[in-house]
């Protein structure tokens, strides 16, 4: 892709015998907010410590145009990264340890930290042991963010976090990304968030990539259609219809799961005769179950 702020290229990553990644190929363009799902176990994490340069790999990893492992630490300023456990030293304010972070990242917008903490009802003279698990994943987040940050990556940030702050993490988001141009790469199994913010998904899935693509071309193709025909209908004949992915006999009818081109697939279905016909959107959370399947994951 010719934007692309991060591009990954046939990228092996193997523990001993047991390959985590396997050939994964995406791309993150500059500007966007992606968002990188896959269940427990399918390789995000990996993927994000190998784009960060915390991993070997084989492959190319690129990140600004640059090969992560020819040169990582030119890149790092840029660069604002949530891990999904972020180290927190308990005896610090979390005044003290933005200053700390601060050092290693050469640049910190305390105002902007300060604002961050308000919005989180954080108390920056609070030390870290005394903070709850929600709280301490809003001051990691607002460590990342006060970077102002050219690339935001983000691993699982938010499973801590209540309601409210999680809205409040969401807006925060949006506007980085809207009035800042941060491109953002966030990983969560929260998909309704994601839902709300990105508009780019990648699917991973026992360390391949599944899909990626924009979020609206994907939720255009995918679509629920119950049907309804007078006469018997063999299901194999609607099987046989592009761009149907599955197909469940219910009663009198069928639920069919359109993947790809749903008006050509209504348009055939027409050819059947119907006595009633309805199509239902779904949701990313829909979409992400039936291209997974719903099977187990044995990948890291």
């Amino acid at each position: 892709m010719e934007n692309s702020i991060i591009e990954l290229r046939e990228v092996k990553k193997n523990f001993g015998v047991f390959p985590a990644l396997k050939e994964v190929s995406f791309s993150v363009p500059q500007g966007s907010i992606t968002g990188f799902v896959g269940r427990n176990g399918a390789g995000k994490t990996t993927t994000i410590r190998t784009v960060m340069g915390l991993m070997n790999y084989e492959g190319s990893v690129k990140v600004k145009g640059k090969e992560v492992r020819e040169g990582y630490a030119l890149l790092r300023e840029g660069i604002g990264y949530m891990p999904e456990t972020f180290s927190l030293y308990p005896y610090f304010s979390c005044k003290e340890m933005i200053k700390f972070n601060g050092k290693f990242f050469g640049k910190i917008d305390y105002n902007r930290a300060k604002e961050y903490a308000e919005i989180f009802e954080l108390d920056l003279n609070k030390k870290i042991k005394f903070l709850s698990k929600g709280l301490k994943q809003a001051l990691s987040f607002i460590i990342a963010v006060s970077t102002n940050p050219e690339i935001l990556i983000l691993d699982e940030p938010v499973s801590g976090m209540d309601p409210i702050a999680r809205n409040n993490f969401l807006k925060i988001l949006s506007e980085q990304c809207g009035k800042n141009g941060t491109t953002i790469f966030y990983s969560s199994h929260i998909l309704e968030d994601l839902e709300k913010i990105a508009d780019r998904i990648v699917i991973i899935h026992k360390g391949k990539i599944l899909l990626e693509g924009e979020l609206d071309n994907l939720k255009e193709n995918y679509k629920r259609i119950a049907v309804v025909f007078k006469d018997a209908i063999n299901k194999k004949d609607i099987e046989r219809i592009e761009g149907i992915k599955r197909v469940e006999e219910d009663g009198n009818g069928f639920l069919i799961i359109a993947k790809r081109n749903p008006k050509n697939v209504l348009e055939q279905l027409n050819k059947l005769n119907p006595l009633s016909m309805d199509t239902y959107d779904m949701n990313l959370n829909d979409i992400f179950k039936e291209i997974v399947g719903g099977k187990d994951e044995s990948t890291n």
